[in-house]
């Protein structure tokens, strides 16, 4: 297994405003790492202090076995027709741009990986690290790099993601309130209260 270094957490002014960025990864031991899926969505709806404390371990086995399913399909669609009705099949377009390089390039562009890999899922806030999992695909399909499944994949568990971070941000929102209100915290002191003692803090509050 490759071994990858999370970047350390840094205080909440340093993620203000930092988008949320979710990839998908092929390792390769002696190449480049091959980005199968990237989406970038803003945190400005997002407050602080769930910024910095997201927490997807309830969600990213299931998100795991998705991916594996996704990318050891037998077939898949490369297809795409844009909003005005273009049509572009993206595995035919990067073989045809590949077919005209020079022999020494078209040996580094081409994909052509074993059965099995090792893929990596993350989900990160500007350049810190909230979650990294490493995994293996048995039967991987390279074809699913230009498919229009791992999109949809993708987007899926994106939405998803940021869906739970809405509904989690609520209740974060009205704890803020409280701990406001009721305990005469300034806001900006709030967002940086360790976990454990904003815990203690708020049951207090609710008892």
């Amino acid at each position: 297994m490759i071994e990858r270094k999370s970047v350390k957490r840094k205080d909440t002014f340093d993620i203000m405003n930092k988008p949320f960025r979710f990839e998908i990864k092929h390792l390769q031991k002696k190449e480049l790492d091959v980005t199968l899926f990237k989406k970038i969505f803003s945190s400005k709806q997002i407050n602080p202090f769930t910024r910095k404390h997201v927490d997807l371990r309830g969600m990213i086995e299931n998100i795991i076995e998705e991916i594996k399913e996704v990318l050891s399909l037998d077939e898949y669609d490369t297809i795409y027709t844009n909003k005005n009705q273009i049509i572009y099949d993206f595995l035919e377009l990067d073989m045809e741009f590949i077919e005209n390089l020079t022999p020494q390039k078209r040996q580094k562009l081409l994909y052509n990986p074993d059965n099995n890999i090792e893929c990596l899922v993350g989900l990160y806030i500007g350049d810190n690290v909230i979650i990294e999992r490493t995994f293996v695909v048995e039967n991987y399909n390279p074809i699913v790099r230009w498919s229009n499944e791992i999109l949809e994949t993708g987007n899926d568990i994106t939405d998803r993601i940021e869906k739970y971070l809405i509904e989690k941000d609520k209740k974060n929102i009205w704890d803020d309130y409280y701990l406001n209100k009721k305990k005469n915290i300034p806001i900006i002191k709030i967002w940086n209260i360790p976990i454990e003692e904003r815990e203690r803090l708020l049951d207090g509050l609710y008892k």
